[in-house]
């Protein structure tokens, strides 16, 4: 098990942060695995008696038991749990950002984006998603690149949707991120969560009633 969140566990008592906390919530939540730290800052999740992941259960509309969280992310974090490769998470005071194997959280900025939510739960670029959007970037999470483009989301962000869509499929508000880079407005750093706030970024006009987007600083 090779997450190694003691960096940014230490960071977090000496800071009085609550970042490798939030990221074990709303990864739970959105996975449905049962997560901790074991002794020596390792990410794992419970299994049972036969080696097999733990799911949370939950009740659908129909009343239908069925797994909690999104099985894409959750196959995902698996995956990158089981691999042997180290991957080593820090807390990076200014932004977050990834490069190789190494993550650093920004406690700061993913706590502006989850306050800066409208129309959609600040969670769809908190902590657990966000954290899940950087494996991507890693070398063993596929080394993918964010879109270049004024305009367009690209493959991390394109399967982050795929996970949204599941979750919001469970009754969650996660929305669908419609672009990549924050679009500098009058109101603000945007990024669209809906074709409304998207088509306002294009003809760059104010936000409407009708549109879901994060404010970024």
């Amino acid at each position: 098990m090779e997450i190694d969140m003691t960096k940014v566990r230490l960071a977090d008592e000496q800071l009085k942060l609550s970042t490798t906390q939030s990221v074990i919530k709303d990864l739970a939540s959105q996975t449905g695995l049962q997560l901790s730290l074991d002794k020596d800052n390792k990410l794992q999740y419970a299994k049972n008696d036969e080696g097999k992941p733990i799911v949370n259960k939950i009740t659908n509309k129909k009343g239908k038991e069925i797994d909690a969280g999104s099985k894409t992310a959750r196959n995902f974090l698996i995956k990158m749990i089981d691999n042997k490769t180290e991957i080593e998470v820090s807390y990076h005071a200014k932004r977050t950002v990834t490069s190789g194997t190494q993550i650093g959280l920004s406690f700061e900025q993913i706590s502006n984006m989850v306050k800066g939510a409208v129309g959609v739960d600040g969670n769809t670029l908190g902590f657990g998603m966000t954290f899940l959007h950087e494996l991507h970037h890693t070398t063993i999470g596929g080394d993918y690149h964010d879109s270049t483009e004024l305009f367009g989301t690209g493959p991390v962000v394109d399967n982050m949707n795929i996970i949204r869509n599941e979750l919001n499929k469970q009754g969650f508000n996660y929305g669908e991120r419609l672009n990549y880079k924050a679009i500098h407005t009058k109101e603000g750093n945007i990024i669209p969560f809906n074709e409304s706030a998207l088509t306002s970024l294009k003809y760059n006009s104010s936000m409407g009633k009708k549109a879901h987007y994060i404010k970024t600083k």
